[in-house]
């Protein structure tokens, strides 16, 4: 009897021990993954748009100065109307989905 108990606390143990885990990296994942893509959206989209300043200004010379300061203009509405945080909430959700379906018994 007294083996039967022993292992029914090492089971136990070892249940909260793994759902401890679970808990950790789904809220990891879920609080620390929007944060990563946010800040990847946001260098992403200012090294595209200063590849395009460059050629724009290169190819171009005569091209006047505000059409040049429309990317500009249009990374400030991106930043200003949060679309980057946006994206990488989606993005965090489809990720946590995903991984949700390689767990067994969660639908």
């Amino acid at each position: 009897m007294g083996a039967l108990v022993a292992l029914a606390i090492d089971f136990s143990a070892r249940l909260a021990q793994w759902a401890a885990t679970k808990l950790f990296f789904a809220a990891l994942l879920m609080v620390g993954l929007p944060f990563v893509l946010k800040g990847v959206i946001n260098w992403a989209f200012s090294q595209i748009s200063s590849f395009i300043i460059s050629i724009l200004s290169t190819t171009m010379p005569s091209l006047s100065a505000p059409v040049l300061s429309l990317s500009g203009i249009s990374a400030w509405m991106f930043q200003q109307s949060n679309l980057s945080t946006a994206i990488a909430i989606v993005l965090s959700a489809v990720a946590t989905r995903l991984i949700l379906n390689f767990i067994p018994f969660v639908k």
